[in-house]
């Protein structure tokens, strides 16, 4: 097992995303060694699978049903 570090990003402003912090994800030395060679090449924190972005928003914070029929109920 391999401990890497790994980017955590929020959104910050519109769509402006920051690195707030970073975390250690463990990874499999034959299975992940595309990714812990692309780390110990960078020398940096690995980007997360998914960033937030507008559509995980919209997902995740559906619009209510009143939005949704147009404001007939």
């Amino acid at each position: 097992m391999y401990a890497a570090p790994v980017a955590v990003i929020e959104k910050s402003r519109g769509t402006q995303l920051s690195i707030v912090s970073t975390t250690s994800e463990y990874f499999c030395w034959a299975c992940d060694r595309d990714l812990i060679d692309e780390q110990r090449r960078s020398g940096t924190a690995l980007m997360p699978d998914q960033l937030p972005t507008l559509e995980t928003e919209a997902t995740t914070n559906p619009p209510d049903e009143k939005d949704a029929s147009n404001g007939s109920t």
